[in-house]
């Protein structure tokens, strides 16, 4: 009888002793859910978590890099993008730079000024440097066209392509660090780059008077 009182006495201590022990482990479980839930995302995940970036610009790309910040400096386009390299071909068919027009051999707007009714600053910008970029879920149907050379716009790719993997900015369809925002612009700078860069990378409509010798004046959508 004695050993069985024991048993009894030592379950029940053992039942007080669980039921004190699991409210702590469940606490300290509920305070490592709540830490997690209190880190921030990752940065890349979404729009609202972008990856920050500075773009660098070289002397042999400067002038399409230059008609990008003229859309976010005096246009307002937001540099915001979400990287996606599956979509670039079908960006480009969709925005309209290897459009064929009727009686022409060329393709896109500035090879066809009469039929697009555009206006180009001279015979050799007949490139269309589409912002925002090909490579990313914003461009195809919402770009902007400018009229820029060809050599400078293909080594413009280069250039992002070298942003891309420096700051380990994945395609959408790979990972999840695909949200990225430019957030400065460095190396050999148009007008339009440095007034951007001198307004912390921030719009200022009033830019557009700047005394640039070069005006974007030939930007459409297709």
């Amino acid at each position: 009888m004695r050993v069985v009182n024991l048993l009894a006495s030592f379950f029940c201590i053992g039942s007080i002793l669980f039921a004190h022990a699991a409210p702590i482990l469940a606490l300290d479980g509920a305070s490592a859910t709540n830490l997690d839930r209190r880190a921030p995302p990752v940065a890349g995940s979404s729009k609202a978590y972008p990856i920050a970036g500075t773009m660098e610009v070289k002397e042999e790309n400067a002038l399409p890099f230059d008609g990008d910040c003229y859309a976010i400096l005096c246009l307002g386009k937001e540099p915001i993008f979400q990287r996606d390299g599956t979509e670039s071909d079908q960006n480009r068919k969709d925005a309209g730079v290897k459009k064929k027009f009727p009686g022409s051999d060329g393709t896109g707007p500035f090879r066809n000024l009469t039929a697009a009714n555009v206006k180009i600053p001279g015979s050799l910008y007949v490139s269309p440097e589409e912002f925002p970029y090909a490579s990313t879920t914003q461009g195809g149907y919402q770009a902007l066209f400018f009229p820029v050379t060809e050599k400078p716009q293909h080594s413009q790719g280069g250039s992002i392509n070298s942003f891309y993997k420096k700051y380990q900015i994945q395609s959408a369809h790979k990972g999840q660090n695909s949200w990225y925002q430019i957030t400065g612009w460095t190396g050999t700078l148009g007008p339009y780059c440095k007034a951007l860069r001198n307004n912390n990378a921030k719009p200022n409509k009033d830019a557009a008077n700047l005394e640039t010798g070069f005006q974007w004046q030939g930007q459409v959508g297709i």
